[in-house]
């Protein structure tokens, strides 16, 4: 915990050293300049500005069916991933081991993470792109797909498995297809015009934070209610989570291909 809280302490302290950038540079845009002279007493133009600015995005997600079904995908991974949230103690339960060896399982399975993100993706990536001839979009679609089915299976697995091996083979799964989220961030974005991704990226945030409040006093309560009952509800939240994400590769089948 010590070393924990030393490292966060690393950041704000390293922030110290920076230079001042105020008034380093003068700015030309007129948005900016009107932003920088607008009084700050003026709070109901400030109001008046947030709510237009609340209404272009509502209205941007509602006058495009891909956004919407591509929103629902992530507010329904972002619901699933929250059971992770629990793992260690979900682990150390099902298992019947230490937290200190569940802490060190897992460190094992976050560097096949790395290896994934780093290696195994862009891999892939480079095959389906050079033998295979797909474009850029479509690879990022099959390589979402595959990843949401290992998710699904991972889930399935953990829900279900207590042998040791088989929770190893359940974490491997998961591990390869941690990438779902950042695949859907680049699916998405096809969908838009490059001047409405930073507000596309607004809306996706929004609802993967909307999902993981809902979902944590949700998976909480599913997994008190799993172990109070036991057997193979013992892993009930995962079991949700498998059928979220199964929903989510169900839907990817069906996702329309589309040119900037």
């Amino acid at each position: 915990m010590l070393l924990g809280l030393g490292i966060k302490l690393l950041p704000p302290a390293a922030s110290v050293l920076l230079h001042e950038t105020v008034g380093s540079r003068k700015s030309t845009s007129p948005v900016a300049s009107s932003a920088a002279s607008l009084p700050v007493s003026d709070s109901r133009g400030l109001w008046r500005s947030t709510v237009r600015r609340v209404y272009e995005a509502i209205n941007f997600v509602r006058d495009n069916a891909h956004i919407n079904y591509m929103l629902a995908m992530f507010l329904q991974s972002s619901l699933a991933t929250t059971a992770l949230s629990f793992l260690p103690q979900y682990i150390s339960t099902r298992l019947a081991i230490s937290l200190s060896d569940t802490a060190i399982l897992l460190s094992v399975v976050r560097a096949v993470d790395v290896v994934t993100l780093v290696g195994i993706l862009p891999a892939m990536s480079r095959v389906l792109q050079s033998r295979f001839l797909f474009s850029a979009a479509f690879t990022n679609l099959n390589l979402a797909r595959a990843s949401a089915i290992l998710m699904t299976a991972s889930f399935l697995i953990l829900a279900l498995s207590s042998k040791f091996a088989s929770f190893v083979s359940g974490l491997l799964c998961l591990s390869l297809g941690c990438g779902l989220q950042m695949l859907f961030r680049s699916i998405i974005t096809d969908f838009v015009e490059k001047h409405s991704v930073a507000r596309l990226y607004t809306m996706v945030t929004v609802f993967e934070t909307i999902g993981m409040i809902a979902g944590a006093p949700l998976m909480a309560t599913l997994l008190g209610l799993g172990l109070r009952v036991g057997g193979t509800l013992t892993g009930l939240p995962f079991l949700l989570s498998a059928a979220l994400i199964f929903g989510v590769a169900f839907s990817l089948c069906f996702l329309p291909k589309r040119k900037r």
